[in-house]
This record gives C-alpha cells, sequence and structure tokens, in this order.
C-alpha cells in the first residue's frame, strides 16, 4: 500500500486511542507529538524519516529529555501501526533505536530515582514503621501504602484505586480491577497479586482503620486517595517519607522498578515478574530493569569455575 497523507494517518492513529480503548490522558499525549510533527511540514506518512525525529528534537530542545523521550514513545507506537496497516516502509527506529540516550541528564531538574537500593527500600519501610508507630491515622496510611509499593510493584493508580473489598486476607491477594475512577493501563492489569507476608500484617492491621470503602481513602474518607493538595498528594507524600530517609527525587514507580530490579535476586523469573506486575509481556520489563551495583556483587559471588574441595586447598 502507497503512503497517505499525514492527516489521514494521524485521524486513524488517534481513532484508535480514544477512551475506552486508551486512557484520556494517553491520547492527548499522543495527539500532542503527532500534532507537532504535522506542524514541521510532514504531508505524507512517507515524510517520517529520521531527519524528522531530529528536527523535532531541535524545536523542542527546551523540555527535559524525560518528556521528549515520553513523547518520542507514543510516536514510536503510531509507526509501529503505520507500518503494519501498510503505510511507512522505514522507521526512524529501524536507524537508531534511542534518539535521546539514557545518559543524557538534565542539569535543569533534580535527578530522579529510577530505582532503590535493597537497603534504601529497607530504610524507608523503617521509617514508615517508626511514624506509624505514634498511632495516627494518616501515618498508618502512608505506612500501609508503601509497603504495598514496595512488596506489590502495583502502580501509582492501582493502588490508589483499590477497595477494601479487594483485599482478601484469607487467600493472600488483592484484586486489581478497573473502574470508572481509575481505568487500568492494560487487559493484563486486571489481576490478582499474591500478599507477601509482611504486606499482609500491615494490612491486617490498616484495613480496621481506613473508615471507607476504599483501601487508602482521602483525609474526609469520602473517596479514593487520587488527589489532593500540593503536599497532601499520594506522590508527595511518599517523596516526603523518603525525605526523611536522606533520599531525594524518588517517585511511586521507582518501587515498582525495584521490585523489577531485584526480581532475580529474590528467585523471580520472568514469568512470574510478567505475572506479579501485570504487563503484556515479558519484553515490557526490559524497560523497568536497571543496574544495581549490589545485585550484581551479589551475582558474581555465586560463580564458580572449580569445585569447592579444590578452591579450599588454594
Amino acid at each position: 500500500m502507497p503512503p497517505v497523507t499525514f492527516a489521514r494517518f494521524e485521524r486513524e492513529i488517534l481513532d484508535l486511542y480514544r477512551p475506552p480503548q486508551r486512557r484520556k490522558a494517553t491520547l492527548a499525549k499522543m495527539a500532542k507529538v503527532l500534532d507537532e510533527i504535522h506542524e514541521l511540514g510532514v504531508r505524507r506518512t512517507s515524510d517520517l524519516t529520521p531527519g524528522t525525529i531530529v528536527r523535532w528534537l531541535a524545536a523542542h530542545a527546551e523540555r527535559r529529555p524525560a518528556t521528549n523521550r515520553s513523547y518520542l514513545g507514543s510516536l514510536r507506537a503510531a509507526v509501529n501501526i503505520g507500518r503494519k496497516l501498510g503505510y511507512l516502509r522505514v522507521s526512524p527506529w529501524d536507524v537508531r533505536s534511542d534518539w535521546i540516550p539514557l545518559d543524557v541528564e538534565d542539569d535543569a531538574v533534580p535527578t530522579v530515582r529510577r530505582h532503590l537500593t535493597l537497603d534504601e527500600v529497607g530504610l524507608v519501610l523503617d521509617q514508615a514503621d517508626a511514624e506509624a508507630i505514634a498511632g495516627s491515622w494518616p501515618a498508618g496510611r502512608l505506612q500501609a501504602l508503601v509497603y504495598t509499593y514496595a512488596f506489590t510493584g502495583l502502580r501509582k493508580a492501582e493502588a490508589l484505586g483499590l477497595l477494601v473489598a479487594d483485599l482478601n486476607l484469607a487467600g493472600r491477594y488483592l484484586e486489581v480491577r478497573g473502574r470508572r475512577s481509575r481505568r487500568l493501563k492494560t487487559r493484563s492489569s486486571r489481576r490478582r497479586v499474591a500478599i507477601h507476608p509482611e504486606l499482609a500484617v500491615i494490612l491486617s492491621r490498616w484495613i480496621s482503620r481506613t473508615g471507607s470503602e476504599w483501601l487508602f481513602p482521602t483525609l474526609r474518607r469520602e473517596g479514593p486517595w487520587l488527589h489532593g493538595p500540593n503536599g497532601g498528594k499520594a506522590l508527595d507524600q511518599v517523596k516526603a517519607l523518603c525525605m526523611r530517609c536522606g533520599i531525594e527525587g524518588v517517585t511511586i514507580q521507582a518501587f515498582r522498578r525495584s521490585l523489577a530490579t531485584h526480581a532475580r535476586r529474590f528467585g523471580l523469573g520472568p514469568l512470574e515478574v510478567r505475572d506479579l506486575l501485570g504487563h503484556t509481556s515479558e519484553r515490557t520489563q526490559e524497560w523497568y530493569l536497571e543496574d544495581d551495583l549490589e545485585d550484581q556483587r551479589a551475582a558474581v559471588g555465586k560463580i564458580a569455575y572449580r569445585p569447592a574441595a579444590s578452591a579450599a586447598r588454594l
């Protein structure tokens, strides 16, 4: 099939991304990057060349590298659809796999922690425990939420949208479902997530204190803790907790990446991690794996070229 006009291509892609097929935010991001590409003078799908990407990056050099990388991820998805429809023969990503190297730093903003070491996760959990001892309701809520992120790797909204009824302590699992207030990212996101014994202890204490049908409600117990004023949002509270441990730049996704990164050290295989995190395929996990020196040290310690008896004689 020959190339088509970019206007037609854009229209067909956005039709595929409209709710309920995708979230509104996902649609908005796709629409923005396609519109910006169109503004560069791209008139047909055959005009989507490596040079187009270079010009787009130059036109938006003032943005954070992470932001441009996110937009390029959406554009790459659109290009892949275009290739399957026969609108493009070659993708710019056939020429270069990563147009913004991951080692590009943005000096204008604080460094964002992509994952935490095992010791750092332990510090955060210890801090949450210490603050919850005083017995305040907000501290108990934050403790239960941080433990949930650390031991399940749930996405931010997946955890915050849980109902008390989604928690099955007898069966030791959480039921992740989509709702109007929180649509799931993919079909495989709907799943049962097993509960670690440590998490089960924390949630069993917390569940009687929620005062709401929601597992992590707002201060007024009127709905899920999905929003809030500056400083009062779930992300703000998690960041502040980590700051009190001396760990800066932490996001909620960092806990998800931490679980994926340390999975092999915990003895979890690729299929187990895929099911736990709700990924569609094992390839998705590659985006979540980070280099961790502690894990490397633990791994190399298992390397043995000679029998233990021979090594003992040296």
